[in-house]
């Protein structure tokens, strides 16, 4: 019976310590935007971009009274290659890494709208401004 009451001192000792010091915290938001990776190019679409946010919500155990500052959010957008309208809402094109310490997790960033293809009128005449454009470009280099 001694050795017991022992264990169950000792386990409530340790999770006082966590109650105590600990607290679980909503890190990310769910449809939250991230500056460094709010919007993305899309090839063929409607719109040359489209907005992205953040596809769930992230909870993490943190020590209490930690600053923002102490986690280190990371995002890595994928390859522009497969963002080729038509795109639905939702659509994954990238993701947001989130560490504190030796703790990392990730949330997938989605697109907030669908993207539909453009016509090829619309597309025809974007290739004809961004082709004028670098032309623009390469002659004012030459000055």
């Amino acid at each position: 019976k001694q050795r017991d009451a022992s264990r169950f001192t000792e386990t409530r000792k340790l999770l006082d310590y966590g109650f105590n010091n600990f607290e679980k915290k909503i890190v990310i938001k769910k449809d939250m935007t991230i500056d460094s990776l709010s919007v993305v190019k899309v090839k063929k679409g409607v719109k040359k971009t489209v907005a992205v946010v953040t596809g769930q919500e992230l909870s993490m155990v943190l020590e209490k009274g930690a600053k923002d500052s102490d986690i280190v959010k990371t995002t890595k957008a994928v390859d522009e290659s497969k963002l080729v309208a038509p795109l639905t809402k939702g659509t994954e094109v990238g993701t947001l890494t989130i560490k504190y310490k030796d703790t990392e997790k990730v949330v997938k960033l989605v697109t907030t709208e669908d993207m539909k293809k453009g016509s090829w009128f619309r597309l025809f005449f974007r290739g004809v401004g961004n082709l004028f454009s670098e032309l623009g470009d390469k002659i004012k280099g030459l000055f």
